[in-house]
């Protein structure tokens, strides 16, 4: 992992290239690779093809598991290691048993933590890679919702996605900080003098989307749900009424939970700000190599 990084960060601008052909890709052509999906489970039916999607998961999982859990035991700092695992793990589960109809969306999971990767070496700071990801998913989901199904009566701009592709994030970083060695001089992770313009340009964006939102609102120009007091809203975030249970249950797929947008911020920012937790361990860790005493 450690060649990987120094090798994509000795090339800015071709990582910059793949970071934003990727996307592009995620993004354009999310209607083929969604009627690839709907093929195959004409073809399987679908009971047949939800449970397939559901074994190759499950077995990506364990793989990644037992690799993961290898590199941790021949490495450092075992203990803040498994606790990010651990602590990702969780968010995929309870995501899974919450937010996920079809076992397809599982999909978003290796979709964005690939993504994880090129954004991290330009940025080289977890808790940013986590944020600046996040926003790339939102970006998509609401490329989804206001232009490819814009005609559907039925949609809602997907903050259940967006909590999806922030756990893919996480799932990135994760990775990177379990499978990297600490300890290699030319990891990226030393590289950590734009810590505060990476901390100051999160916080700008994320108040500008807040005061922008609010704004809006208050102008009656943006609305969250359908509002029979504001029939004139330019934007609105869904075109179905706001859920009046905890659990949706769908005619095919899982009982889920539809996060409410102000519910799936706040849950966001949380975990945006559990990752960057990850940053301060190696600014302490840093800190105490630098307090040790030459030998």
């Amino acid at each position: 992992m450690d060649g990987l990084i120094a090798w994509l960060s000795g090339r800015r601008l071709l990582t910059v290239i793949l970071a934003c052909t990727y996307l592009t890709v995620v993004i354009v052509f999310h209607r083929d690779v969604s009627g690839t999906f709907d093929w195959l489970s004409e073809k399987l039916s679908f009971k047949v093809y939800d449970d397939l999607i559901f074994l190759l998961s499950l077995m990506a999982l364990v793989f990644c598991g037992v690799f993961v859990l290898m590199k941790i035991v021949r490495g450092e700092r075992r203990c803040l290691k498994i606790i990010s695992c651990l602590f990702t793990a969780f968010l995929v589960v309870i995501s899974y048993k919450t937010l996920v109809v079809f076992n397809v969306e599982n999909i978003h999971f290796p979709q964005y933590a690939v993504l994880a990767l090129p954004v991290f070496v330009l940025l080289n700071h977890f808790g940013a890679t986590v944020f600046w990801v996040t926003l790339f998913g939102a970006f998509d989901e609401a490329y989804q919702y206001f232009v490819l199904f814009r005609n559907n009566d039925a949609t809602y701009l997907d903050f259940n996605d967006i909590v999806l592709n922030l756990i893919g994030a996480g799932i990135g970083v994760a990775f990177i900080y379990t499978l990297s060695d600490l300890k290699c001089e030319s990891s990226a992770f030393h590289a950590n003098s734009t810590g505060k313009w990476n901390k100051f340009i999160m916080l700008a964006v994320a108040a500008c989307i807040l005061s922008g939102g609010v704004s809006l609102y208050a102008a009656g120009i943006l609305r969250l749900y359908p509002d029979a007091n504001a029939p004139n809203a330019l934007i609105v975030l869904s075109t179905i009424p706001v859920p009046t249970q905890f659990w949706t249950v769908p005619a095919h797929g899982k009982p889920f939970h539809i996060f409410h947008p102000v519910e799936g911020m706040f849950f966001s920012a949380i975990l945006i700000t559990c990752y960057s937790l990850l940053d301060y361990s190696l600014k302490s860790r840093k800190k105490n190599s630098q307090n040790l005493p030459d030998e």
